[in-house]
């Protein structure tokens, strides 16, 4: 849990214990960092660690709701995210997966796809459509069928390749966000 990239030389040293055929034996291609979007790292990745795959936990392609989704997003501005990305995919020639929970009424519009749509589609990458898994969470509901597979449809008008992410485990409280929720 928590953010690797805040946690950088740590995670650059066990990526290459995972990786090292005395260890594990991973091969660099089959490991992903994620991160939320700590932008001065992710230039960092690419130079250190540059077979690794990046996943970026985006979740609003616009600065104002990113702020209303991740606080970080305050800190690093969507244009500088986006400029280490792009970076990121100029350096390593790997593509970049964009994590994106979708909550109902919040940021699964069509018109948010769009956005989402036309700031990346000259990117190599692909996008995971995550459902949000209901918590207690007092505002926050999971995005209805229609709309994430309305999401998904616009996407793939713009050539993103795209997947919607299964929801398992939900119906004993226990899919992705939930057990964190309890603590």
């Amino acid at each position: 849990m928590g953010e690797p990239l805040l946690n950088y030389d740590a995670v650059i040293q066990a990526t290459k214990m995972i990786n090292d055929p005395d260890l594990i034996g991973l091969g660099m291609r089959h490991i992903t960092i994620s991160t939320s979007g700590i932008a001065p790292k992710i230039y960092d990745l690419a130079r250190d660690l540059p077979q690794v795959n990046l996943a970026i936990s985006l979740h609003a392609p616009t600065q104002e709701l990113r702020e209303k989704i991740m606080p970080i997003a305050k800190k690093y501005h969507i244009d500088e995210l986006f400029a280490a990305i792009e970076h990121h995919i100029e350096e390593t020639h790997r593509r970049v997966t964009y994590e994106y929970l979708l909550i109902d009424g919040l940021n699964d519009t069509a018109e948010l796809a769009h956005v989402l749509g036309k700031k990346i589609r000259s990117q190599n990458c692909h996008v995971n459509l995550i459902p949000w898994n209901q918590t207690t969470h007092p505002t926050f509901k999971p995005a209805m069928k229609k709309n994430i597979f309305r999401f998904a449809h616009i996407l793939e008008d713009y050539e993103i390749p795209v997947t919607i992410r299964v929801t398992i485990g939900a119906d004993i409280n226990a899919a992705c966000g939930q057990l964190a929720n309890k603590v």
